[in-house]
């Protein structure tokens, strides 16, 4: 959680949660794959104070939090991708910023998601 000097509030934060993609059986026998499941951190929540969100802040943390991921937990927990699952009004801004790619259209209770991924061997130190 990212906080504002000599404050307590919260200017953003991430959550993360392991994670898998499930793969059909056509999709494993497409790519001749035995495995049912890749291997995957999802970022379960990610958000930017109001008061706080076009100034770049949200960039430096989704960053930080890949850059975490990437890091620290794959190498003790290992993972191919990144995940996360978006309202279609922001997914522009994760592609064009974080390279994530659209997976599927999930359904949540609060409207449709879009659940995207990144491969974590795409991943660059900025």
């Amino acid at each position: 959680m990212a906080t504002e000097i000599g404050s307590n509030k919260a200017i953003g934060f991430f959550a993360l949660a392991h994670d898998a993609i499930n793969l059909t059986p056509e999709l494993r026998s497409k790519h001749g794959k035995e495995y049912c499941n890749i291997p995957a951190i999802k970022i379960a929540r990610f958000a930017v104070n109001k008061t706080h969100q076009s100034k770049g802040i949200g960039k430096y943390i989704m960053g930080y939090a890949m850059g975490f991921i990437v890091q620290e937990i794959c190498p003790k927990i290992g993972g191919i991708y990144i995940t996360l699952d978006s309202y279609p009004q922001v997914v522009s801004w994760y592609e064009k910023h974080f390279n994530y790619r659209k997976n599927t259209l999930i359904k949540d209770n609060d409207g449709d998601l879009v659940s995207l991924i990144f491969p974590i061997k795409d991943f660059k130190v900025q």
